[in-house]
């Protein structure tokens, strides 16, 4: 690849690894947003050494159950 640049770019390439699938969207309600729940229920999670994929896994669960612990849920129908 010519950058017409004496500085060598740098190339890379994003995948979805993941299998294509329906996708299940989690929405929160930020204004009900408890950040001390939220804080309490983050700095109990651990997540184990493992392949990366594992680990994402883990962090995103925790991530979803700390948000609900801490918000309410919010509906898929957008106000007008």
């Amino acid at each position: 690849m010519d950058t017409i640049s004496d500085h060598q770019a740098i190339l890379y390439e994003l995948k979805d690894a993941r299998p294509p699938g329906p996708r299940r969207s989690c929405r929160w309600s930020a204004r009900s947003l408890n950040r001390e729940a939220f804080a309490n229920w983050i700095a109990g999670v651990t997540v184990a050494m493992g392949p990366p994929e594992e680990m994402v896994d883990q962090l995103g669960a925790a991530m979803i159950a700390a948000c609900d612990a801490a918000m309410t849920r919010t509906s898929r129908h957008r106000r007008r």
